[in-house]
């Protein structure tokens, strides 16, 4: 989960994901009237979590905990992303390393061009 605050602030809770207004000035008219300022709204499918799941954890220095993503998902990530995951390795664009799948410090330069293998 991650929580958004002001204007064009996203968040994520229990499977809904969120988009404050873009506008400064109608959030704070919203917040004014004790309104909350959201401007979209929409509940994740399975296959968005999974999806969400990685594209958070792949942006953080520690990456993708494997063991983690197999009980929350009941799916085995090496085995079910091999192609994205081994061409990414094969090009030193990631590495397993203590349980993790993650990026190396080439991969991160490049997470937004490479994330996308793995919708």
């Amino acid at each position: 989960c991650y929580l958004g605050f002001g204007p064009s602030a996203h968040s994520f809770w229990q499977n809904e994901r969120w988009g404050n207004d873009r506008s400064l000035t109608t959030y704070i008219e919203r917040i004014s009237r004790d309104a909350l300022p959201i401007a979209s709204s929409e509940t994740l499918q399975p296959e968005q979590l999974i999806f969400e799941h990685i594209f958070l954890a792949l942006r953080t220095y520690k990456g993708l905990d494997l063991d983690k993503f197999e009980t929350r998902f009941k799916t085995d990530f090496m085995q079910r992303y091999q192609s994205a995951a081994g061409h990414l390795i094969k090009k030193q664009l990631a590495e397993v390393s203590r349980g993790y799948f993650r990026f190396t410090e080439k991969g991160m330069l490049l997470c937004d061009e490479i994330l996308p293998s793995f919708l």
